[in-house]
């Protein structure tokens, strides 16, 4: 049977209806992506490979290692040619002073010397305390770096950001650092005994997760789109779920 439209004012009636449906923002259903798909957007960059110069490199820092005991301790030099900048050449880190972390009972390296070569020479800077050994992340939608930062970490000097994000771009990044670290740990650090989170030393992992993640409620607090909430809401609950809250 067909139905013959003939009054133009009913035809033009039903296609308001359909136009204000499809047009309801309320109605919008925004579907999360999926974990294999959240992580194939990012790539950890070995930051160990990387030219050495030829000119003789400082000397290194020689230190002793915390003690529990009264014999005689051995010190010890903790060096790493490691590429930060991206440009292909090693810089030096070195460890300038170690102690045991009060909440841990892990080892925590602090200060680090961190030696660039620079127009046929090795230039020092000292003092930098802000995080450890550089991890990092590379956002391949935006090729952007993203540097793995924890303030002093496990250690019990805790001082970094776990606030709500300000926009969904800080979200997602945050959440990527996070699903990295727990779920996507680089091979070649965990073949570093300074930067396998298995190990003696104060790690990346428990670091920067008391240093720089809000939690899942946190992130929830965000001044974000739903839109944005619901696209991440996977990894945001394997993330908790992993750590439990």
């Amino acid at each position: 049977m067909f139905i013959k439209i003939s009054d133009g004012k009913i035809f033009a009636g039903l296609l308001s209806i359909l136009l204000s449906v499809l047009a309801l923002p309320a109605c919008a259903k925004y579907f999360p992506q999926s974990l294999d798909s959240f992580e194939q957007e990012f790539q950890w960059l070995n930051t160990k490979d990387c030219k050495r110069p030829p000119l003789k490199p400082p000397l290194p820092i020689w230190i002793e290692p915390p003690s529990e005991s009264d014999g005689v301790v051995k010190k010890v030099n903790i060096r790493r040619w490691l590429d930060e900048d991206g440009d292909g050449i090693c810089e030096i880190y070195d460890i300038q002073a170690l102690e045991k972390s009060y909440y841990t009972g892990k080892l925590y390296g602090y200060p680090y010397r961190k030696s660039t070569y620079e127009k046929e020479k090795w230039i020092s800077q000292h003092g930098s305390t802000g995080r450890w050994l550089p991890l990092i992340l590379l956002d391949k939608l935006t090729n952007r770096r993203l540097n793995v930062f924890y303030a002093y970490g496990n250690a019990g000097y805790s001082e970094g950001g776990t606030g709500p994000r300000p926009d969904c771009e800080s979200l997602r990044s945050t959440l990527a650092e996070g699903y990295m670290l727990l779920f996507n740990f680089p091979k070649f650090a965990k073949e570093d005994p300074v930067m396998d989170p298995r190990g003696i030393w104060n790690d990346y992992i428990s670091g920067w997760i008391n240093s720089q993640y809000p939690e899942k409620s946190g992130l929830l607090a965000s001044p974000v789109t739903e839109e944005c909430k619901q696209k991440y809401q996977l990894v945001m609950e394997a993330i908790a779920k992993r750590l439990g809250n």
